[in-house]
């Protein structure tokens, strides 16, 4: 739950500035407004990702020795892909 929610906190203002580069491009360029929402649009969807990581990732004191978190984290995220390929079979 915490890393759908750091992944929130990173994508909304994201998209909503994603948003405003659109509306503040399209007064001079239809075609520069569309283009640069667009590829902001994205463009957030990875780095709000990559944001989430960095910071849900990092090792706790306690943590230390049973080899951090990175592997737990893993394994929540890939059980729902693991369980549709195994429905898909």
């Amino acid at each position: 739950m915490k890393i759908l929610l750091t992944y929130l906190m990173f994508l909304i203002p994201g998209q909503i500035a994603s948003g405003l580069i659109g509306l503040f491009l399209d007064q001079y360029s239809k075609a520069a407004g569309i283009t640069a929402f667009i590829v902001c649009y994205y463009a957030m969807f990875y780095l709000a990702w990559r944001g989430t990581l960095l910071i849900v990732d990092k090792p706790a004191a306690s943590d230390t020795k049973s080899g951090g978190s990175r592997a737990a984290a893993a394994s929540v995220l890939l059980a729902p892909a693991l369980l549709a390929l195994d429905l898909a079979e």
